[in-house]
C-alpha cells in the first residue's frame, strides 16, 4: 500500500502573495485517485475536502514542514510505503514498485552546492518508521525559518553527498540517493512529459500543474 503525504499549511500574513494551494492539492488528489492512492494533507488544521492528518506546528513554514513529516512517519496511520511531498507535485504513475527492496529511504540529488537533496518527493517505507523519524526530529530541531533551510539541514544530515546516484548508509538507514529525473521531475514546459515517479511543479510553475494534468494524465480537478 502507498499513502502519498503531502505538507499544507495556511501563512497568509507572512506570506501575502502565495499562491492557492488548494486547486493544486485537488490536482494531486485526482493524480493519486488515478494510480489508486491514498492521499493525506498533513496540516495544523483540518483542510476542507481532503484527509487530513492535523498536528500543531510553529508558526515558521521551514521547520514546520519537518515536524509534519516525522509526526506522521511516527504516529501518522499509515502501512506499506509513504511518499512525501509538496502540495505543488502530482503522482504521474504508480508508486507501488518506486522502492527497491532493502531501501528504507529515498531522497532526490542534484549537483548543488547549497542544495544538493530537494525535498520535494522522500519516500520512506514502514520498515524504516523509527529510523527515519528520528532523523526528521534532529533535522526539524535544527531547522531555521530561512527559505530553503529545510533541505540545507536534511542534506547536512545525510551528509556525505554521493557523488554517483546510489544506495549507501546514512544515519544509520539504506538511502537510496536517486535522480531528479526519475522521482522528482519539473518540466520546463506544459508540452515537456516526464517518465517521473513524482512531478514537481516547483517555483514560478505552479500555474503549469492542472494543465500539464490534463495533458498527460487525463485528468482534471
Amino acid at each position: 500500500m502507498v499513502t502519498v503525504a503531502s505538507f499544507y499549511v495556511r501563512r497568509p500574513e507572512d506570506y501575502p502573495k502565495a499562491p492557492d494551494y488548494i486547486p493544486l492539492l485537488k490536482v494531486l488528489q485526482a493524480s493519486c485517485d488515478k494510480f489508486g492512492h491514498r492521499h493525506v494533507v498533513l496540516s495544523d488544521e483540518q483542510v476542507p475536502g481532503f484527509e487530513t492528518h492535523v498536528i500543531a506546528l510553529p508558526r515558521e513554514l521551514m521547520p514546520a514542514i519537518h515536524f509534519a513529516q516525522r509526526d506522521w512517519i511516527a504516529n501518522g496511520n499509515w502501512k506499506g510505503v509513504t511518499v512525501l511531498v509538496g502540495a505543488d507535485c502530482l503522482v504521474n504513475k504508480s508508486l507501488s514498485r518506486a522502492m527497491q527492496p532493502g531501501v528504507d529511504m529515498i531522497v532526490t540529488s542534484r549537483a548543488h552546492r547549497k542544495w544538493p537533496i530537494n525535498t520535494g518527493a522522500i519516500f520512506v517505507r514502514e520498515e524504516a518508521r523509527l529510523g527515519v523519524s528520528l532523523l526528521q526530529a534532529r533535522v526539524a530541531e535544527k531547522t531555521s525559518p530561512e527559505w530553503g533551510d529545510d533541505q540545507v539541514q536534511l542534506a547536512a544530515a545525510l551528509a556525505p553527498m554521493p557523488p554517483i546516484h546510489c544506495i549507501t548508509a546514512r544515519a544509520g538507514l539504506n538511502v537510496q540517493f536517486a535522480s531528479l529525473s526519475t522521482h522528482n521531475d519539473t518540466p520546463k514546459s506544459v508540452d515537456q512529459p516526464s517518465s517521473a515517479y513524482v512531478v514537481h511543479f516547483k517555483g514560478p510553475r505552479k500555474h503549469m500543474m492542472a494543465p500539464w494534468a490534463a495533458k498527460h494524465l487525463g485528468i482534471a480537478a
